[in-house]
């Protein structure tokens, strides 16, 4: 120190510079380094507090790596080796593979070879999972087939087949893949072959078939819960890709064993199982519904933590190949946002993906405006770009192309080319491509049922079956996907426009109406309108004329319903074409007429143009000669559209609110603008924007406004008169000359405009010019009439979905809530030896769950003001038909309740009533084991009168007991004076409860 090479810091000391420390390494002798490593080594390692381990280990290690050939003990060596498996996994838990693998490969030799233990194994399956992840790809297979050699438990087995089956897999060799699988099942007991045939899958399905045949899909959330994966269901997860891309039989077996190895426990990955099974359910044995009661229990564990570590895929896979076929398609997309979040929150690249592209496949499918399909489409593609995924920016591609050729930005409807596109040279280079990657069939059968789709709609029909023709060979890919839907129906309508030149193609018409029809009778919402137009061609074809107009009327109609505007459009112009072939001219032109209004609302303007260009009379009395609307003078009516649509095209509020600020300045030519929205206490501020250097500024506010923000006279004029108000020039209008707004800003023009919905004030546009006067030109504020008329629209309905989203969080807490309170009640009765006391908690249990099942019937259906009561009775009964222990062949429970919704109010009474009287009658109408049956009936009658009934033909109520005092009866009276109703209650052959009551206008459909 005193000579300043060396310096003390804090407890320790250091030399100056390395220079130093070298010179002072090379002063102690050759021969004595290695113990001089070895003794440092030791000390560092007993001195180490262990809060410092995880950073000083690699220095410790590396001290020892220098003394290694001195350890002697076999002890010692162990617990070095320890260090450097430590020292490895957390290098390669950085993507240091290289330094990770020589830690590894120095702990492997200190260990020594042949000790058979714990250590022995962990380090050299890290060694060869470092290999995989740098790249040595040969390197880690051979470690993996030592590992794999030698005599190993269960667990690791597991592990080690899962390496080889994904190493495998990224190598494209899936045959391979599937060896290892199948190998491994074999340990495991299961001897199945690479090819199974159906029966196989069957047999596989056979206790999950008993479970959907007894309603007990449900109880498997109340297994007991692990944080461990089922080491089997690790390994089934793992060979799904190369399942689903060598036999699409191997991949039901793996998906049924999935489902059955989480028979006793849920684990993470029976997550993926339950929302998977459905990918077989449905498409093999029509079970769509099963499929969905088990995507259900899927998403339901899901909200549990531990339970959560395949969320992406689980939450991508429920929401695209279960949901479409149980629910309405615009379900979905929140669930397809919420994948898209979580893969990317925890850098799952391929789960972010499919996630996207899945999306866009959802939008198209259910007819969603193009403008807003094309923007979301072009930002999904430059982010799967920036990550090169390569796969999914193939279907993005293939999917934003249908949409600029609909919307008239390609060369001409016929084509996707557009100058910079070049559709040959897209389909040359993947059809190149797929020759070495098989995972690419999807792409290329996407890529064929979207040009199949266009040419459709470009009424070229050859070009369309051609397309089909190629899409057929890789519809392997997609046994339950969007575009398999899009497949057979677009094929059915070129098939039928060609009939004349394809004879015998009926048969294949009534294949694919077959299928349509499949997804019609499980999803009527989503496809009823896609097996009509099919039926309605068929009809047409047979030479049933009255048939087929009905036909494409009712596809028109329920397209129109349920918001498909393509469908809408595409059943009209076949309707239009089949009137003109009979002659039924006037009838044609009013078709045609509503073709080319459905394209229009689409968004599909290149479609309707090519319309008005063979039918001139479309684009009479529109007022679209020219580009500019009436009253604007000189502003773009294209810039118009796309302004309107960029606003129609956002549904969150968070992001309506910049887009509409934006707009709104730049079509006014303001300087500063303000959005105030209507509450209790008056206006409030929730937006301002303002225009910079460079561009416009939104800053998302919530407080009421004051003198400095804006003119409050001018706004409290506009609120009471709901008319503009513009002030033209504010320094020479009297009623700016007080006003502190227009002195801090030197604003020069002023307008206040009204956004009203219905006669309903939705909001107010403030905006302010400080560079001109008399800025807001009526051409000007013309066009912000008709932005402000969409912006109301919007506004109101991103504020519903605000209201929506917040009702679904406060239903799906009640449920928990109650569903906790129910454990509880379950777990007090569990704790008690007194069977009546037990009796009371299971009792109280029950209410409680009739109670939990309303909230969680409203938050999967996501409508919140009413409850489907048969869906909701029938699941009751079930519940309650498996507390009591009843066997189905000796007292059966019959629901037979009509078709009704009731409001909240009225459906929890309802459900606490059948609970009641339902427990009731399994506890005591059948003593000595005596079988029966139980009948619950809810009927509608005239004047909104309802008759809720539950009866049995047990032994009946003893004498009296119908004013009897039991805590059920009483619970029962109490309830139907909820409902306002009255009791009815007969002992003959058994024992009848009637209650009768009606439902007030709004409380029932």
């Amino acid at each position: 120190m005193s000579a300043g090479l060396v310096i003390r810091r804090r407890d320790t000391f250091a030399f100056v510079h390395d220079r130093v420390q070298q010179a002072a390494y090379d002063l102690v002798p050759a021969q004595g380094r290695q113990q001089a490593h070895l003794t440092l080594g030791r000390q560092l390692l007993a001195a180490l507090p262990p809060e410092e381990r995880h950073t000083a280990v690699f220095e410790v290690a590396a001290q020892f790596n220098r003394g290694a050939s001195l350890l002697v003990a076999a002890e010692e060596r162990a617990r070095i080796a320890a260090l450097h498996l430590e020292a490895g996994s957390r290098a390669a838990a950085t993507s240091a593979h290289v330094t990770a693998l020589a830690y590894l490969d120095a702990g492997l030799s200190i260990l020594g070879e042949g000790s058979n233990s714990d250590l022995e194994f962990e380090l050299r399956f890290r060694r060869a999972e470092s290999h995989f992840l740098s790249g040595d790809l040969a390197a880690a297979q051979a470690g993996f087939a030592t590992l794999a050699a030698g005599p190993l438990p269960g667990d690791r087995q597991a592990r080690v087949a899962v390496q080889q089956i994904t190493l495998a897999t990224a190598q494209g060799d899936n045959e391979a893949a599937v060896a290892y699988f199948l190998a491994y099942m074999r340990a495991a007991g299961f001897d199945w072959p690479v090819h199974p045939d159906i029966e196989q899958v069957r047999a596989e399905f056979g206790p999950i078939f008993e479970e959907i045949r007894g309603n007990s899909i449900e109880d498997r959330l109340t297994l007991p819960d692990s944080d461990d994966s089922n080491p089997n269901i690790l390994v089934l997860i793992a060979i799904l890709p190369a399942a689903f891309l060598v036999d699409l039989n191997l991949e039901g077996l793996v998906l049924g064993r999935m489902v059955n190895e989480s028979r006793y426990v849920n684990c993470p990955g029976s997550v993926v199982g339950y929302t998977t099974v459905g990918y077989v359910l449905g498409p093999l044995f029509g079970e769509y519904a099963a499929g969905y009661q088990f995507g259900c229990l899927g998403m339901e564990l899901l909200e549990r933590p531990h339970l959560s570590l395949f969320r992406p895929r689980a939450m991508m896979t429920f929401a695209y190949h279960i949901l479409p076929y149980a629910r309405p398609l615009h379900t979905a997309r929140e669930l397809h946002r919420k994948a898209y979040e979580s893969a990317k929150e925890h850098d799952d690249v391929t789960y972010s993906g499919f996630s996207l592209c899945t999306l866009i496949s959802n939008l198209l499918a259910s007819g969603e405006p193009l403008a807003s399909v094309e923007r979301q489409a072009e930002k999904m593609l430059a982010s799967m770009r920036r990550v090169k995924f390569g796969l999914i920016v193939d279907m993005l591609t293939s999917q934003l192309m249908l949409v600029r050729r609909l919307r008239g930005s390609t060369l001409s409807i016929l084509t996707f080319d557009d100058g910079d596109f070049d559709e040959a040279a897209f389909a040359a280079d993947f059809e190149a491509r797929l020759a070495s990657d098989r995972l690419l069939a999807m792409a290329a059968c996407w890529h064929y049922v979207r040009k199949m789709e266009g040419a459709v709609f470009a009424c070229d029909y050859r070009d369309a079956l051609e397309a089909s023709a190629r899409a057929k060979s890789f519809l392997w890919t997609s046994v339950i996907h969007l575009e398999r839907v899009e497949y057979h129906l677009f094929t059915a309508v070129a098939l039928a426009a060609l009939a004349d030149e394809n004879p015998g193609c009926e048969a294949a018409l009534a294949e694919h109406h077959a299928e349509l029809e499949v997804y019609a009778r499980n999803a009527p919402k989503n496809w009823r309108h896609h097996a009509d137009l099919v039926a309605a061609e068929r009809a047409r074809l047979a030479g049933y004329h009255i048939d087929a107009l009905r036909g494409f009327e009712a596809s028109a109609a329920s397209a129109r319903a349920n918001g498909f505007h393509h469908i809408e459009a595409l059943a009209h112009e076949r309707a239009a074409s089949f009137c003109a072939d009979i002659g039924l001219f006037a009838m044609a032109e009013a078709h045609r007429e509503r073709a080319h209004a459905a394209y229009l609302a689409w968004g599909a303007d290149g479609k309707a143009r090519a319309m008005a260009e063979l039918y001139p009379s479309l684009d009479k009395g529109r007022g679209t000669s020219g580009t500019a609307l009436s009253g604007v003078g000189d502003i773009d009516l294209a810039t118009v559209i796309r302004s309107s649509e960029a606003v129609t095209g956002e549904i969150a509020l968070g992001s309506l609110l910049p887009t509409l600020m934006r707009i709104a300045l730049e079509n006014a030519c303001a300087s500063r603008g303000l959005l105030l929205i209507p509450r209790r206490d008056g206006l409030w501020i929730e937006a301002e924007s303002e225009v910079g250097a460079d561009e416009v500024s939104v800053t998302l506010r919530q407080r009421a406004p004051n003198a400095r923000d804006a003119s409050l006279e001018l706004l409290a004029e506009v609120v009471r008169t709901q008319a503009p108000v513009v002030v033209g020039d504010a320094i020479s209008d009297p009623r700016m000359r007080d006003e502190l707004s227009a002195a801090v800003r030197q604003v020069r023009s002023v307008l206040a405009l009204p956004l009203v919905r219905q006669g309903k004030l939705i909001g107010v546009l403030y905006l302010e010019n400080d560079a001109t006067p008399h800025a807001f030109t009526p051409a000007r504020l013309a066009v912000l009439r008709l932005l402000a008329s969409q912006a109301a629209i919007s506004l109101e309905n991103a504020a519903l979905e605000e209201k929506e989203q917040l009702l679904r969080e406060v239903h799906h807490r009640v449920k928990n809530n109650l569903q906790l309170i129910s454990s509880l009640l379950n777990l007090q009765a569990s704790r008690t030896s007194d069977a009546a006391v037990a009796e009371l908690f299971a009792e109280s249990r029950n209410r409680v769950r009739s109670m939990a099942l309303v909230h969680e019937n409203l938050y999967r259906a996501g409508t919140f003001a009413r409850v489907a009561m048969g869906d909701h009775v029938r699941a009751l009964c079930s519940h309650l038909a498996r507390a009591y222990g009843e066997a189905p062949n000796r007292n059966a429970v019959e629901v037979d309740v009509a078709e009704v919704e009731l409001d909240l109010d009225r459906a929890i009474p309802c459900g606490l009533i059948v609970n009641e009287l339902v427990s009731n009658a399994l506890k005591h109408a059948f003593p000595d084991g005596r079988a029966g049956t139980i009948r619950v009936t809810l009927e509608a009658q005239r004047q909104g009168r309802f008759v809720l009934s539950v009866a049995d033909d047990g032994v009946g109520l003893p004498d009296g007991a119908e004013s009897g005092d039991t805590l059920g009866l009483q619970l029962v009276r109490d309830l139907t004076e909820q409902l306002r109703g009255r009791i009815e209650v007969r002992s003959e052959h058994g024992t009848s409860f009637s209650i009768i009551f009606g439902v007030p206008n709004g409380g029932v459909q």
